[in-house]
């Protein structure tokens, strides 16, 4: 799979959507997916310095035919390349912080914790994918390996972790520090900090003048820091996933206007302190390195948002909608397997579908984990038989069928929405009664098809289905296979 990302990225503005993105790209690279840059030309040069060659960067997007995904990660970058984008066939990936921009996109990921699909109705197209919530937060791996081998940090605090972003926005992190350092003198202050930061050059002579306070500057570390330490000090951005991965009792400050939503999230859920000014960040840090239960409880909370497997989610799911854009050859022959591990994403996708959510009377998306439950339970189920077709490789729809005690058994169909209208809903069902019906000698097939649905209840009359009753909102109608026929 061919990945683009389109980033910003400045002294002036950070690198958190550079950052993002990266780890995005470095999650893909990792199953054998192609990544590569693009940014404005004023953008460029800081971009790759972020990047440090691990990365192909250009200052435009040549050829959308030769992207298959195009990921956005900008809040000031047109919506209309997006727009180009989707009618050169490329899907789209926006990642965001707020619904406060339209966006024309196949997927949008908002890992902001309490955000909800429907606060991005709106701000972009009815049938994207909007995901939501810190199962999304884009860390690297070795924050989830840290996490599984983290101390209780139940004793004092020895360790405090300081950073307000590779290019400390805002000018916060060398007031900070040398508070900090005067207030708590047994403490040893790490801070991770970026080389284009405009603050780096006072903030490495407080390090040498001073034995507790250390100076990480472009570190790849930052994980393995934030795990050595006891307590965390910073703003509300993009590390604040990173804290919350390993259980990092923290203070923060919103030094950014993006920032406040994650940190009314973080404040809400006890996970971090706000702090209003830098005079009350330093009271809250001393009154919270006092207080070993506050700080075991905010790890607790803070732990529960993230848990650090968001990039690997989001790749995945990404590589499975990239590969799932069915043109669909009408004569290519048309294969018939039972539903796998492999499938879950392309389900998900499908039950989410707006228009499938509205005939099912809610118009919310599934929540992923919410349907990876469903999911486990399906496949488990020994009266849930699950069919998906395929034509030329590429899924085109599933048809579910339910065994009940009475000999009867449920069926249901949903087509993939980019196979809608192209003929094969019908092929597609016929044959997964044959073969169900075929294998379990079932006596009666019924379905269950909302009255205002006149393409489904054309489609079940067409594969052999009567109505025969009502139950509103529903139409109630049964399939005979010995009067019938069963054959494929």
């Amino acid at each position: 799979m061919r990945v683009r990302f389109l980033v910003e990225g400045s002294p002036e503005i950070g690198g958190g959507h550079v950052m993002r993105s990266l780890t995005l790209a470095r999650a893909l690279h990792a199953s054998g997916d192609h990544g590569a840059f693009s940014a404005s030309p004023d953008h460029v040069p800081f971009v790759r310095h972020v990047l440090k060659n691990e990365f192909e960067v250009s200052e435009k997007i040549s050829d959308f035919d030769e992207v298959d995904v195009l990921v956005v990660d900008g809040y000031g970058i047109d919506p209309a390349v997006g727009t180009q984008a989707r009618r050169h066939g490329t899907r789209v990936l926006v990642l965001e912080d707020a619904p406060a921009r339209p966006r024309d996109c196949d997927i949008l990921c908002d890992p902001t914790p309490g955000r909800a699909a429907r606060d991005y109705l709106g701000f972009v197209p009815s049938d994207a994918t909007v995901l939501t919530g810190g199962d999304y937060a884009l860390l690297r791996p070795e924050f989830g390996e840290l996490r599984r081998t983290l101390p209780d940090r139940a004793g004092k605090v020895e360790r405090l972790f300081l950073s307000f972003g590779l290019t400390d926005f805002g000018a916060w992190a060398l007031p900070v520090a040398r508070a900090l350092a005067e207030a708590l003198p047994d403490v040893m202050i790490d801070v991770a900090i970026g080389s284009a930061a405009p603050s780096l050059k006072p903030l490495m002579a407080l390090a040498d003048a001073s034995a507790r306070v250390a100076c990480h500057v472009d570190t790849r570390d930052v994980a393995q820091l934030m795990a050595s330490a006891d307590l965390a000090v910073g703003s509300a951005g993009g590390t604040t996933w990173e804290r919350a991965c390993l259980g990092l009792p923290s203070v923060v400050a919103i030094v950014a206007e993006n920032q406040r939503d994650n940190a009314a999230a973080l404040s809400r859920a006890g996970a971090a302190i706000v702090a209003d000014d830098q005079d009350s960040m330093i009271a809250a840090v001393v009154k919270l390195q006092a207080d070993a239960d506050a700080r075991q409880a905010m790890r607790r909370s803070a732990m529960a948002l993230c848990d650090g497997q968001g990039a690997n989610r989001l790749a995945d799911m990404l590589r499975t909608s990239a590969a799932d854009r069915p043109k669909v050859r009408h004569d290519a022959p048309l294969r018939l397997r039972t539903a796998a591990d492999q499938d879950r994403a392309n389900i998900w996708f499908w039950r989410n579908d707006p228009d499938s959510r509205h005939l099912q009377g809610s118009a919310d998306p599934i929540p992923w984990t919410d349907h990876c439950g469903w999911w486990t339970r399906v496949l488990q189920d020994d009266r849930c038989t699950l069919f998906i077709g395929e034509r030329d490789g590429r899924a085109i729809g599933q048809v579910r069928f339910d065994q009940r005690d009475d000999g009867v058994a449920t069926v249901s169909i949903a087509v993939n929405p980019a196979c809608r209208g192209t003929g094969q809903a019908l092929p597609l069902l016929k044959a997964a009664v044959a073969r169900f019906a075929g294998a379990q000698g079932t006596q009666r097939l019924q379905a269950m098809i909302h009255e205002s649905n006149d393409a489904s209840l054309r489609l079940f009359s067409r594969a052999g289905f009567e109505i025969v009753g009502r139950d509103s909102p529903f139409v109630i109608c049964e399939f005979e296979p010995a009067q019938n026929g069963t054959q494929e």
